[in-house]
């Protein structure tokens, strides 16, 4: 399909980073491109080549000033030929001197009214004359003199129009009158949007451009926009296009009339949500985020207004837009829209994030976090604070254990604290409800293609058992575990529903089956009118099927009992927590790994790449290893045993230490590959391997040993 990309703001902003990831995606959009800066110096231009290839566009986005209204087309030729007059976006002036500018992404089936502009249209395409058809109808206006109609008279004409040709056709629609932003799709999971945060802006594309949260776009009404804000928001209509492909996806029953008329709606979300983004050929990018404990080296409690002053100082120093505060009015979320990295405070000021805009280069990656990693050492210094690479605060019980004062994470604090229940193995809950305030980990996501996915989820589900010997860091004697990480989600809340939490207790055979497992994975907050409501978790194949739920809100100090009806929109607040999981991006993150010593912060995100790139290699090593599965145990138990403290006695340790060697040999070919020089992030894995010695063994020989925790703590933070 082609994608679609627009912004519409109040205040001119540098949107270049988005613009290079959309044109990005031209591989699978390779017949010809468009940007229309309405009020800038670029203007209009198309080009026929990918735009990936072309000379023209990078010299364009470069010259590409701060903008307030910009559109931008990539083309999949579906009618019409592949030439510079079928690119998008098109413009055309009415009679009343208003200049038009359009875009269009679907196929047109059903248009009778469309056919007289074939002979009047420069190009070949029904976009084209979708939009001939529009100004016509426009023209129609104040006899013949549209610039004498008020807006309200305009959006009558358009949601006329839109009416007309919706039924049986996909219309998603996006153009511009050169000061207001019109905006319609009619097809599920085909146009997201983005508001910027304290800004009055908001941003459109056919898929999310980064790894923050977009919204998708509500279907079947016109919506217009002016400066960023809302200012029309027209009655639906009921024409809600399903391409004929879907009546083949694995939910509908050949021959079932029903099933044909009336496509099971939760189904054909979580295939959108889930598996349609994998339909892109993988890029070979690579996402990183990594969670670090503040220590107040005075072994206090952190101080928060050293964190805060260190948060808006670091905006400050590396350009970065101070995005998201609390309700103190404290920054807790910066972010770069030059490069897509941002700095936050996970759950809690005890704990620092920074997430990195994708790369392919690793080592892109690394040179910043370590000029950020640098000077917030240096400015904590100060105020004798620290970070230090460790998958558990060791500060935690004498920090103050308090959730960022937001919606979101007062939420989830109270979730966790008050949905106390055994989980479906009827294991108890821990006593830890806090945990998420310090706990930290060291997470990957990496691209994956439609026919990849079961199988990277099968394989990497059984490698998780030796990811716990090389990266265990979450040492807590008090459970006589050397990595908490997975013992703290799974004995959890976000473990009632095994499904949510951990590893994979199935081996997908098929999409379909790993679609029945997201179905089965349970829901327990949403969102409606900027509040987040939490409850009782319930399978998503449940709970679309209540007339209403009961929840809890937060308001002036104190919950809320609520009821509410679930809305299909809803699945996008599904949050699950397992270790390896598949994403709305079209990505798979990678999240069993505690955070690791800082010099080795590389390390996960080099062992995953190389991993992926050699994954079916990978299948069969593990397969063969009768060192680890000859001794009848699943991945599950095996990786149970080797988080805990004691090595378990029915495993070999030279055996298991030669197949984690020839893991690591895997991810180095597949590092090699790359071809960017990243294999040496790997080298200490290979010291770790020899020795059967992660960071959590370390740790505890040296504590056992003698050594003071300060004295971990300065180990763990040198860079």
């Amino acid at each position: 399909m082609c994608e679609l990309f627009a912004f519409n703001s109040d205040k001119k902003e540098n949107i270049t980073p988005y613009l290079i990831e959309f044109y990005s995606h031209s591989d699978v959009n390779p017949h010809g491109w468009g940007i229309a800066d309405i009020h800038g110096p670029v203007g209009l231009e198309t080009g026929l080549d990918k735009a990936s290839d072309s000379r023209f566009l990078p010299h364009l986005i470069k010259e590409l000033l701060p903008t307030d209204l910009l559109l931008a087309h990539i083309r999949l030729a579906t009618v019409g030929e592949p030439c510079i007059a079928n690119c998008h976006p098109f413009r055309r002036g009415d009679a009343g001197g208003t200049e038009w500018t359009f875009m269009h992404n679907g196929t047109i089936f059903q248009g009778e009214e469309l056919g007289k502009y074939q002979s009047v249209q420069k190009g070949t395409t029904d976009s084209e004359r979708v939009m001939l058809y529009l100004i016509d109808q426009l023209n129609s206006l104040h006899d013949g003199n549209p610039a004498e109609a008020s807006y309200e008279e305009k959006y009558a004409v358009i949601e006329e129009v839109i009416r007309t040709l919706a039924p049986g056709n996909k219309l998603n629609l996006v153009f511009t009158d050169g000061r207001r932003l019109f905006i319609h799709t009619n097809m599920e999971g085909t146009l997201y949007s983005k508001t910027l945060p304290m800004k009055k802006g908001i941003m459109f594309a056919t898929v999310p451009l980064d790894h923050e949260e977009w919204q998708p776009v509500e279907m079947r009404r016109l919506l217009v926009y002016e400066k960023g804000d809302q200012v029309y928001r027209g009655e639906p209509h009921n024409y809600t296009y399903v391409p004929a492909s879907e009546l083949e996806l694995p939910w509908y029953e050949p021959g079932a009339e029903k099933a044909v008329m009336e496509p099971d709606p939760l189904r054909r979300a979580i295939y959108h949500k889930y598996i349609l983004p994998t339909e892109r050929e993988p890029q070979d990018f690579v996402g990183i985020e990594l969670e670090y404990p503040i220590v107040n080296r005075s072994r206090g409690p952190v101080d928060f207004d050293v964190v805060h002053k260190l948060s808006a100082a670091f905006a400050d120093r590396f350009g970065m837009d101070k995005r998201r505060y609390d309700d103190d009015g404290c920054l807790y979320s910066a972010y770069s829209s030059s490069n897509g990295d941002d700095l936050s405070f996970d759950c809690s000021y005890n704990t620092l994030e920074l997430s990195f805009g994708r790369e392919r280069n690793i080592h892109a990656v690394d040179q910043r976090f370590r000029e950020y990693y640098t000077w917030i050492q240096e400015y904590l210094g100060r105020y004798n604070h620290t970070l230090t690479g460790m998958g558990i605060n060791p500060a935690r019980n004498v920090n103050v254990n308090e959730p960022v004062k937001s919606e979101r994470y007062r939420m989830l604090l109270h979730y966790l604290s008050t949905c106390r229940s055994d989980d479906a193995k009827g294991l108890p809950m821990h006593n830890y409800s806090n945990f998420g305030l310090f706990a930290c980990a060291s997470q990957v996501q990496l691209d994956v293609g439609q026919d990849q996915t079961t199988d990277v989820l099968n394989i990497f589900n059984k490698l998780e058992p030796l990811k716990s010997v090389l990266f265990a860091n979450s040492y807590m004697p008090e459970e006589d575990l050397l990595l908490s990480r997975d013992y703290l989600w799974q004995r959890s809340a976000h473990g009632i529903n095994t499904h949510n939490t951990g590893m994979y207790d199935v081996e997908f055979r098929s999409e379909a089956e790993l679609m029945n497992y997201i179905e089965s994975m349970s829901i327990y907050s949403m969102e409606r009118g900027g509040k987040y409501i939490h409850f009782d978790p319930i399978p998503l194949r449940d709970y679309f099927t209540k007339s209403y739920l009961t929840g809890e809100f937060y308001d002036n100090g104190r919950y809320q009992e609520i009821r509410f009806a679930p809305q299909m929109e809803d699945l996008q607040f599904v949050r699950t927590f397992k270790l390896d999981d598949l994403t709305f991006r079209g990505t798979v993150e990678f999240r069993s790994v505690c955070e690791q010593p800082v010099r080795d912060a590389m390390t996960t995100a080099a062992f995953h790449a190389g991993l992926i790139r050699r994954y079916r290699d990978l299948d069969e090593l593990l397969d063969g290893a009768d060192c680890l599965y000859g001794r009848g145990y699943s991945p599950e138990e095996l990786r149970r045993s080797l988080n805990r403290c004691q090595w378990p006695t029915f495993l070999d340790r030279s055996e298991i230490s030669g197949l984690l060697v020839q893991v690591l040999d895997l991810a180095k070919n597949g590092l090699q590959d790359r071809g960017y020089g990243e294999e040496s992030f790997l080298e200490p894995l290979y010291d770790r391997a020899r020795s059967l010695k992660s960071p959590a063994v370390y740790m505890k020989e040296q504590l056992e040993a003698g050594r003071s925790m300060d004295g971990m703590i300065d180990e763990f933070a040198a860079l």
